[in-house]
């Protein structure tokens, strides 16, 4: 819909329903990593072989969609999974009969195949500027990490306990040397009701997807209120989530009002008509209003925003800001403060060496179940192992505990391994 399926030159990232990946990170990719290899497990478990092509074809599809993320954690950790389900199969193959062998050959054949096609599609495309960057990037990272550890170690103690779930950038503005100040804005509440402020700092984008019909003659109104002159920019651009495309931008001039002389009103008109005509209705790519506060210093107080059509429709949700940022979503162009961008260093980070000996201890137990099970012949075993230690190896790269839900996922198919155990011994006995 946005790039082109076909299209492996655009810089476009995908980020599917992961609307935590507003400021960047892992998601999509670690959940691909996480899951493709139980469509593998689910043409393996069905002794029918009509099963097989549907399962592979969901394997293929993801085979895709992990190679448009662009992501190369992603594509380690995926290497890794499929070399551990495919030794995992091969265990299993040792009571296994003909058909079973089949099956094996058909597993590990196609999901080469389908990479292969997808490798040879992406060559030459963004991929080859991305894996040109790996060296430059690593070093970013280390960099990062060492800042990460430092600014951990500022308060004196030992990190015992860590600095909190979510402590990484509060500890990055606090810290970092560069001076940044990350994405900056809040809701205040006075008398005259609920506004919002931005103040100076990184790029921040302040988005809400609207639906207005594609057509001529629409406005948008504002009132705010600024101690300095400032500029403001408002967009409305064919986006997703955080990837523009088509936009209708203007910029607006803020006058200095003191505190408590009422509020400026500004004013842009523009049309969408155009816009997206030649796309099919099903394939129209979603509208997104942003703003953005081009001050250096001082504060930006945004009171309301209405985008309006030639009758006086009103587009917008919550525009009053009444309700917080509820419709609302902000994103930035400066990735670095929200992440450790390593999950062993983030764990570190928040719970301290108690959290992260806790974490390591649950993990290596689940992963020692899992592997003796695999070796042993148990291919559901085996698919656990993968889709775990596919993670882990994103999460050396990235924060992959950054969606509460890859969280949930990580946890219950580690315990499930867990789980396995006890159930067996329970039959056993």
């Amino acid at each position: 819909v946005y790039p082109g399926l076909f299209n492996f030159d655009s810089r476009y990232r995908i980020s599917g329903t992961f609307a935590d990946m507003h400021v960047g990170g892992p998601s999509i990719e670690t959940w691909l990593v996480m899951t493709a290899p139980f469509a593998l497990l689910w043409a393996w478990q069905h002794r029918s072989a009509r099963w097989l092509l549907p399962a592979l074809a969901l394997f293929a599809i993801a085979l895709y969609a992990l190679a448009v993320t662009y992501s190369r954690g992603g594509y380690l950790g995926m290497t890794a999974a499929l070399l551990v389900a495919a030794a995992g199969l091969l265990a299993a193959t040792r009571n296994g009969g003909p058909v079973r062998r089949w099956r094996l050959g058909a597993l590990l054949l196609l999901p080469l195949l389908a990479a292969g096609a997808v490798a040879v599609q992406l060559a030459g495309g963004f991929v080859d500027q991305r894996m040109a960057q790996v060296q430059e990037d690593v070093e970013r990272r280390l960099s990062h990490w060492s800042l990460a550890l430092d600014l951990s170690s500022r308060g004196g103690g030992m990190n015992v306990l860590g600095n909190g779930l979510g402590g990484f950038p509060r500890a990055y503005l606090a810290g970092n040397p560069e001076g940044h100040t990350p994405g900056n804005f809040g809701i205040a509440r006075s008398a005259d009701g609920a506004h919002l402020r931005i103040g100076p700092g990184d790029s921040l984008f302040i988005n809400q997807r609207v639906d207005p019909p594609r057509v001529a003659g629409y406005r948008v109104e504002m009132w705010v209120r600024t101690a300095v002159p400032a500029t403001v920019s408002l967009f409305v651009c064919e986006k997703h989530l955080r990837y523009s495309f088509g936009c209708r931008a203007g910029r607006l001039r803020a006058p200095a009002i003191g505190e408590g002389e009422g509020w400026s009103k500004l004013e842009w008109a523009f049309g969408l008509d155009g816009l997206g005509d030649a796309r099919p209705a099903l394939l129209q790519r979603g509208l997104t209003l942003a703003l953005t506060y081009h001050g250096a210093d001082g504060l930006l107080e945004v009171d309301r925003v209405r985008l309006l059509d030639a009758d006086g429709k009103e587009y917008l949700r919550n525009g009053s800001f009444e309700q917080g940022m509820r419709h609302w979503y902000m994103t930035t162009d400066h990735l670095w403060p929200w992440r450790t961008e390593n999950q062993w260093l983030e764990v570190w980070f928040d719970q301290g060496w108690l959290g992260a000996a806790a974490f390591l201890a649950l993990t290596l137990a689940a992963l020692l179940r899992l592997g003796r099970g695999g070796l042993r012949g148990d291919p559901s075993d085996a698919f656990l192992f993968a889709s775990i230690a596919g993670a882990l190896i994103v999460g050396v790269f990235g924060t992959i505990f950054w969606s509460p839900r890859l969280m949930m996922l990580f946890f219950l198919i580690l315990l499930l391994g867990l789980a396995r155990d006890v159930a067996g011994r329970d039959s056993a006995s």
